[in-house]
């Protein structure tokens, strides 16, 4: 639905060309979901290992495929930790170049490719 795209899973288009996704990780594992933009269909999916007593971070697995002609942003909680970032085109990329830091966010901008993002957000602090 809607609510579970825009909300849960944070994807959604927000000019001609360009997406958004800014995921809701919460207490579910997994969450997987695509949306329709005008060059192509959108799909991202995330996985997450949890948080169990013994665990100090919870490890996201994302997964972004966005269609070519596209670019957008991904924004995390500022607490997290971005691991790698690496593109099915280019291989593992450097973050620093692709990221900007605030206090209140992380935002990676990525053009279109297929990604898989490694990102570690404390337990303690996992919204």
């Amino acid at each position: 639905t809607l609510f579970l795209t825009n909300h849960i899973l944070g994807a959604r288009q927000v000019a001609p060309g360009e997406w958004l996704l800014q995921p809701s990780f919460s207490t579910l594992e997994q969450v997987a979901g695509s949306i329709p933009l005008s060059q192509g269909i959108l799909h991202a999916a995330w996985q997450s290992s949890g948080c169990t007593p013994t665990a100090s971070g919870n490890l996201i697995h994302l997964e972004v495929d966005a269609p070519a002609g596209t670019y957008g942003q991904i924004v995390l909680p500022p607490n997290a930790v971005l691991q790698t970032i690496t593109s099915q085109t280019a291989g593992i990329l450097p973050s620093n170049d692709l990221t900007t830091v605030t206090e209140e966010m992380i935002i990676i901008t990525l053009e279109a490719s297929c990604y898989i993002l490694e990102i570690d957000i404390p337990c303690a602090e996992t919204p």
